[in-house]
């Protein structure tokens, strides 16, 4: 029954952003970390879990050598481990660019 519930819940939340006002895109960004990443899948970001079980979402996560003249450069979200290690760890990038 959790499975179907799930689904459910899942395809409801599509259905629910997909009818939603477009807006800018960083006016957007947090809502689809929220809704995608955070209540559908339950990853979280730092604040959002005891902190000493790190978390696996990243916002704004820095990029050495991706921004103008090989400067420091972000990607919109990281997924990955976060706050255990010494150094972050990413594991994939999201772009919410619409």
């Amino acid at each position: 029954m959790g499975g179907l519930r799930s689904r459910n819940t899942s395809s409801r939340k599509l259905k629910l952003w997909a009818a939603r006002k477009d807006l800018k895109e960083t006016s957007a960004e947090a809502a689809f970390i929220d809704v995608f990443f955070r209540d559908t899948w339950d990853y979280d970001q730092s604040g959002q879990a005891a902190a000493n079980a790190g978390f696996t979402l990243y916002p704004k996560f820095p990029l050495q050598g991706t921004g103008a003249r090989g400067g420091t450069g972000e990607a919109d979200l990281a997924i990955g481990y976060f706050g255990l290690a010494p150094e972050p760890i990413p594991q994939s990038f999201a772009n919410s660019r619409t």
